[in-house]
């Protein structure tokens, strides 16, 4: 993987931790301002993912990174377009989210577990915990408050930069097997 592919992943990752962390000082000017920042930082992420994914295909030949990448510029793109109206239906888009990367990160975590990473586990358990989450705010989207939606995006986003961050050392332990 490449020096620049690396700090891009790193980028957006320490991107994640600083959203997240606004997010949860500023809970009032969320909702309005999150799907603007959550549609920048996942496009950034989308385009990352893919680029990982076309330098890892011969190494990890999964789809799941494409996979990814693809759900991340696409919600990125409906975030950029209709960030008044998903301010709204945040808690849905959001738990939509949350649900199909905590799976899919799930799955992920099998190809580091091959490469005898020994904090695959990490990966997987923040994956079924991020699926439960998500699964858990589609069954109860209007009981959310938005103080409480404000501080669980913001933990979430965090969690992601945190995956990303973890990501890398695994990464760099496949890159040093192979």
């Amino acid at each position: 993987m490449s020096t620049s592919s690396k700090f891009l992943m790193a980028l957006t990752g320490a991107a994640f931790i600083v959203l997240g962390i606004l997010c949860i000082c500023y809970p009032g000017a969320t909702l309005l301002s999150a799907s603007m920042a959550i549609g920048i930082i996942t496009l950034v992420s989308g385009f990352s993912t893919i680029a990982l994914w076309f330098r890892m295909k011969y190494i990890l030949p999964t789809g799941n990174l494409l996979l990814s990448g693809i759900f991340q510029i696409l919600i990125g793109i409906l975030f950029l377009n209709h960030n008044v109206i998903l301010a709204v239906a945040l808690p849905i888009a959001f738990a939509m989210w949350i649900a199909s990367e905590g799976l899919i990160l799930a799955i992920r975590s099998f190809d580091f577990k091959k490469f005898k990473f020994s904090r695959w586990w990490v990966l997987l358990v923040t994956g079924i915990l991020l699926f439960g989450a998500g699964f858990t705010a589609l069954m109860n989207p209007i009981h959310v408050a938005a103080p409480a939606l404000s501080y669980t995006i913001g933990a979430c986003i965090a969690l992601f930069g945190i995956v990303d961050i973890v990501a890398l050392f695994g990464i760099a332990r496949i890159e040093k097997k192979i």
